[in-house]
């Protein structure tokens, strides 16, 4: 978990502070959310959590550890898996009921697609996989953050992609 992928950085650190690079969507549904457990595993270390997508440049910025989505091939670093995920329909319970029921993937051509930019391709590949060709999966409101996107299927505004560590508390709790 995340203790053991930062304990290498911890032994180097000497200032009792260590500098966290994510996306702001990670940070608050997956990272925050376990800062408690290992805030009181490590009481003596201050995390510092910036949120942003740039590429960090360790030389210049005052950062111990970037968290990113990607395959880990990035040039003069080196990168460890943290995690898999699955990436799924969600939408809040409302969209279930009543006369417009989602129900199966065919049902998604009378809803709202929720689109995240940095991955606009993911309806396209869902819907493919899916066997949906038919269904556009170009139509509706784009955001820049999954957070944002996922809040607006809360909202009931209509259907994102989730990213499986990004969705799974709000999954828990009923609000998708």
């Amino acid at each position: 978990g995340m203790t053991g992928a930062v304990a290498a950085i911890l032994k180097s650190e000497d200032d009792g502070e260590l500098n966290v690079s994510t996306m702001a969507s990670f940070a608050a549904k997956w990272l925050v959310p376990r800062l408690v457990d290992f805030q009181s595993l490590h009481p003596q270390i201050d995390v510092r959590i910036s949120t942003t997508v740039a590429m960090v440049d360790f030389d210049r910025d005052d950062i111990d550890v970037a968290l990113r989505y990607g395959y880990g091939r990035w040039s003069g670093v080196k990168a460890q898996r943290l995690l898999q995920e699955d990436i799924f329909p969600v939408c809040s319970p409302r969209l279930t009921t009543g006369d417009n029921a989602l129900r199966e993937p065919a049902d998604l051509a009378r809803h709202t697609l929720l689109h995240v930019m940095p991955f606009r391709d993911d309806w396209r590949v869902w819907l493919t996989a899916a066997g949906q060709t038919e269904i556009d999966a170009d139509r509706g409101p784009k955001f820049d953050l999954s957070l944002t996107a996922v809040e607006a299927a809360i909202e009931g505004m209509g259907v994102a992609l989730g990213h499986s560590n990004l969705v799974e508390a709000d999954i828990k709790a009923g609000r998708l």
